[in-house]
């Protein structure tokens, strides 16, 4: 994904999702690009050179980029990590790509539940992992939630306008592992 991947992947999520699985082992390969979205990995044979040369088991792919832009892309993309023997993929919902209000620092709106019905981004990524079957991972609601509870301003755990520090990414990797958490 792109630069909210990159928060994503410093988030440690990693090593709290191997707690959940004693003797797991997880060698994280980040591939980031600032504002690769899905229509970035589709051109030049990005997704076979970046992500399948390396044999991936799991593909996350997330961040502002990849949901913003037409699902066509994120279809594309799902269908040759398929094609190229990915066999577990997980496409993630991210707060940041609904930003936050500059004028009161407060979150304008997150995705609570995403859904069929969902509008925007949110919505496009559902469709795309129903009709492939492929995880989708909302971290939106989870990290807003505790976001609104802390009883912080939005910024708190921001860098920048859609950027995570070393809060956020702490609220990102909390979001990761409940998601991988055993049911």
């Amino acid at each position: 994904g792109d630069s909210i991947a990159n928060d994503i992947a410093n988030s440690a999520f990693d090593l709290l999702i191997e707690r959940h699985y004693p003797g797991a082992r997880i060698d994280l390969i980040s591939v980031v690009a600032s504002n690769a979205g899905a229509w970035w990995y589709v051109k030049d044979n990005r997704i076979e050179r970046l992500i399948v040369a390396h044999e991936p088991d799991l593909v996350i792919f997330s961040g502002i980029s990849t949901s913003i832009y037409s699902a066509t892309h994120v279809d594309e993309l799902v269908r040759r990590l398929r094609d190229g023997g990915v066999a577990e993929i997980v496409l993630s919902v991210d707060m940041t790509a609904a930003g936050r209000d500059e004028r009161n620092d407060n979150l304008r709106r997150y995705v609570k539940q995403v859904t069929a019905d969902a509008k925007g981004p949110a919505g496009r990524l559902y469709q795309v992992a129903e009709a492939h079957g492929v995880g989708l991972l909302n971290t939106a609601g989870p990290v807003g939630d505790a976001v609104q509870r802390s009883g912080r301003p939005a910024s708190y755990f921001m860098r920048d306008v859609v950027h995570y520090n070393d809060r956020g990414r702490q609220l990102l990797a909390r979001a990761f592992a409940a998601w991988f958490a055993p049911r």
